[in-house]
């Protein structure tokens, strides 16, 4: 599995038992199973767009699950960028205990708010682009606030 899809699914997971979302949480476990099983991440989301029952869900609320995937994915993509560019070695060098240690320092430390601003920004995009309501993801973006709880959740 890519690094981005492993990361994306890690922190989607954690983000939807923090913001109480059972349905989109079991839909990214399942798309985690499948990308285990070797199916990339985004074949799986086509897969899961086209027929949502087929994940036992039904098209309400999966909508949210898919901009929120999407975002975290431009999340990572920009931070691994970043991250490597600070650190002169290629993404592919990186571990994910290093990348998840990485984004846990920041997460806990003075450059949270930055941070936390970025993931808010690419899951409104992300909303905006698929119609939805802002109102729709801001329990998620509420469970992505309290980092406290977000903190302790992701080093389990």
């Amino acid at each position: 599995m890519r690094e981005i899809d492993d990361d994306t699914l890690w922190l989607s997971d954690k983000l939807f038992k923090l913001s109480d979302n059972p349905e989109s949480r079991a839909l990214v476990r399942e798309m985690r199973k499948r990308a285990e099983a070797g199916v990339p991440l985004d074949d799986a989301e086509a897969n899961a767009k086209q027929r949502p029952n087929d994940f036992g869900m039904e098209i309400v609320g999966s909508v949210l699950t898919f901009v929120v995937l999407e975002a975290l994915k431009a999340f990572w993509s920009a931070y691994l960028k970043k991250l490597t560019d600070g650190l002169a070695t290629k993404a592919a060098d990186l571990t994910t205990d290093v990348i998840r240690t990485h984004f846990l320092a920041q997460l806990e430390g003075p450059a949270s708010k930055a941070l936390l601003a970025e993931i808010e920004a690419r899951l409104e995009s992300e909303a905006n682009r698929h119609g939805i309501e802002l109102a729709e993801v801001e329990r998620v973006k509420a469970a992505l606030r309290d980092t406290t709880r977000l903190a302790a959740e992701l080093h389990q």
